[in-house]
């Protein structure tokens, strides 16, 4: 396909807001920045009661490819929703409103979707502190070299591995990706979930099979803040919390993809004494309590059972040890800032990949 062609594409950025006054300038501006001009950016406000929506209106004034949507307070998904409902480019690009991207990255995406006609486009994640984005607006003002970048490719066939395994990271939220409106379909976020709604449409789109193409920079840029750590503590959690790993495990098992089914299992119980670890550390025990429950529950779950012997005794030991001994939880969480969290990258399925 011509590369020039491309260029007539209209990309349709999708920016759901909640409360994001703070965030939402920086936001939007490194969208108006983007050197691939040919956008259309859906705002869509759910409900927020802070000044967002006069942030938002104030810069539609000055840029009328900003569209501004108004909703009651719905969540995340159904924001979301409304963004793929009102958009007419050819793609969908997804972006939180605390976020920012790099100036050239749908340019980016865009060109090289028109070389090998891709259905999804992402490039990987850089987390940034709040402190750190003034200081990174000259780094990045590099000038965009299409022979510099790092691609890989990925056929419809490779879909599901890629979400599994090769790039489960990237493939985990929807933040920085770009997706061809008409493979979409009829796929939505799922409105019912409280977490992980962005990888369960992640996957449902791969179980399709979707054509990608995987930018090896870190262009898209992952706000992190004190403010959003404390609230996610303060929050009271339930079992709903993991139902993203439920419907993966489940969808693979039915499949008759044990392998995969048992990798999602194992991440599943990983995430369990993850939170488990954080909510007995801060003496927590309201969701101590429900957390031991479903970790309790879940050791009866038949694919709990086809792990291999030696991760059913990790996984037992971590469980009683930061359950009774202190030193134990003392000692995990030092391995956790170690590893940077990617133990459950780890997992060796043994004998079990051939069942």
């Amino acid at each position: 396909m011509s590369g020039k062609r491309c260029l007539e594409w209209k990309i349709s950025v999708i920016v759901p807001v909640y409360n994001s006054e703070s965030y939402i300038r920086e936001c939007l501006a490194s969208v108006l920045n983007q050197t691939y001009r040919n956008i259309e950016i859906l705002v869509v406000d759910d409900g927020s009661v802070d000044r967002s929506a006069e942030v938002c209106e104030e810069l539609r004034k000055r840029d009328r490819r900003i569209r501004i949507f108004r909703q009651t307070h719905c969540g995340v998904s159904a924001a979301r929703n409304r963004g793929i409902y009102e958009a007419s480019g050819r793609y969908v690009f997804f972006i939180d409103s605390d976020d920012m991207i790099h100036p050239h990255l749908l340019e980016a995406l865009v060109m090289r979707a028109g070389i090998y006609d891709t259905d999804l486009l992402f490039c990987t994640y850089r987390k940034v502190h709040t402190a750190q984005i003034k200081r990174m607006a000259d780094r990045i003002k590099t000038v965009y070299s299409p022979k510099k970048c790092r691609w890989e490719e990925g056929e419809r066939s490779d879909a599901l591995g890629w979400f599994h395994e090769k790039h489960s990271k990237e493939l985990s939220c929807i933040g920085g990706k770009m997706i061809r409106r008409d493979r979409i379909g009829e796929v939505r976020f799922d409105e019912e979930l409280s977490k992980g709604e962005d990888t369960v449409l992640l996957y449902r789109l791969c179980s399709k099979g979707m054509k990608m193409s995987y930018l090896d920079e870190g262009w898209y840029y992952y706000r992190t803040y004190p403010e959003s750590i404390t609230a996610a503590q303060g929050k009271r959690v339930t079992a709903k919390d993991f139902g993203a790993y439920k419907i993966i495990r489940a969808g693979e098992a039915e499949k008759g993809n044990i392998k995969w089914a048992l990798i999602w299992e194992y991440r599943y119980m990983w995430k369990l004494l993850s939170e488990y670890l954080v909510f007995k550390t801060k003496k927590d025990k309201k969701n101590s309590r429900i957390l031991k429950q479903v970790t309790e529950a879940e050791r009866s779950h038949p694919l709990y059972g086809m792990l291999p012997v030696r991760t059913r005794v990790l996984f037992s030991s971590l469980y009683l040890g930061c359950s009774y001994v202190p030193p134990v939880r003392g000692l995990w969480r030092f391995k956790q800032r170690i590893m940077g969290g990617k133990e459950y990258e780890r997992f060796d399925l043994g004998n079990c990949s051939n069942l």
